[in-house]
């Protein structure tokens, strides 16, 4: 199996969420392979499908003064938080890769990670009634998922350089009882977000079985990311460009088949449940699963 990777650098969260929706589509259509693109947002807020206007604890203006976006996706799960310092991860696979299930594919990308840190002797692990990756009581990785004709967007985001107070600004995937960290805490010094991206690619290669790696050159021509007719993002290698643009809603539904859409947590975390295995026929599921 081929794996494509793709570092965008710095982008804003609306124009990674169009380029995912672009990307999945030409994966649905076997365009391309499965890609992972790796990336740092500006500060930005996300609220997911389950997520609570209350669970973010400053005002609109409080917010808009600090500079931080507050934007609700289609990705399951609360509220996280994205910024400068955090390594962002969104992987464009398809299920075919954990032969359909949603439950190993998000074991998979939690190992991926606890490996990864181990590389800094860091002892990360699994949290017993939360998603994510945890070290001690503190939540060091955020893991976000939609899944749509077996094609995964969103991802994960690792707390590398993070400033941690920002997460003072909202109930972290709606977990009250516990916290955050970051590389940085862990290790009491600044670690390189440069340093840490070749790891998680090794590992996230490694851990889901691809045989080999392609740096994209332009990242599959993503010139052609479009919010309606006007181009907000041009990739040339592996810097990003951007303009400024009208803001979008992203369509992850096919217009060609019927849509049918539930969460994957409850049930979907069940081996045994038909909603973990692959999906048949011309109808469209999407399934979100979070951490």
């Amino acid at each position: 199996m081929n794996l494509q990777y793709c570092d965008l650098g710095s982008i804003s969260y609306q124009a990674a969420w169009q380029l995912q929706e672009s990307l999945r589509r030409k994966r649905i259509e076997g365009e391309i392979p499965d890609t992972l693109l790796l990336l740092e947002h500006p500060p930005v807020i996300t609220l997911g499908r389950r997520a609570s206007d209350r669970d973010i604890l400053l005002q609109a203006e409080d917010l808009s003064r600090r500079g931080v976006e507050v934007v609700r996706i289609d990705r399951g799960g609360e509220v996280t938080y994205h910024g400068p310092g955090q390594l962002v991860g969104y992987l464009i696979f398809h299920l075919a890769v954990t032969k359909g299930s949603i439950k190993q594919f998000v074991y998979l990308l939690e190992q991926a990670l606890i490996q990864a840190l181990s590389r800094w002797g860091i002892e990360a692990g699994r949290h017993p009634l939360h998603r994510g990756v945890w070290v001690g009581p503190e939540k060091i990785a955020a893991l976000g998922l939609s899944v749509s004709r077996q094609v995964t967007t969103h991802g994960f985001a690792l707390n590398v350089s993070t400033d941690l107070s920002a997460f003072r600004w909202i109930v972290p995937c709606g977990i009250r009882e516990a916290g955050v960290t970051s590389m940085d805490k862990i290790l009491k010094r600044s670690v390189p977000i440069e340093e840490v991206k070749p790891i998680v690619v090794e590992e996230i290669s490694r851990t889901f079985g691809f045989t080999s790696v392609r740096t994209a050159d332009s990242c599959i021509d993503l010139d052609q990311v479009q919010f309606g007719s006007q181009v907000e993002a041009s990739v040339a290698g592996s810097s990003l460009i951007r303009r400024p643009a009208a803001s979008v809603t992203a369509e992850a539904s096919d217009a060609r088949a019927p849509a049918v859409s539930r969460e994957a947590h409850g049930c979907a975390w069940n081996p045994t449940c038909p909603g973990d295995r692959p999906q048949t026929g011309s109808a469209q599921v999407s399934r979100e699963a979070h951490g």
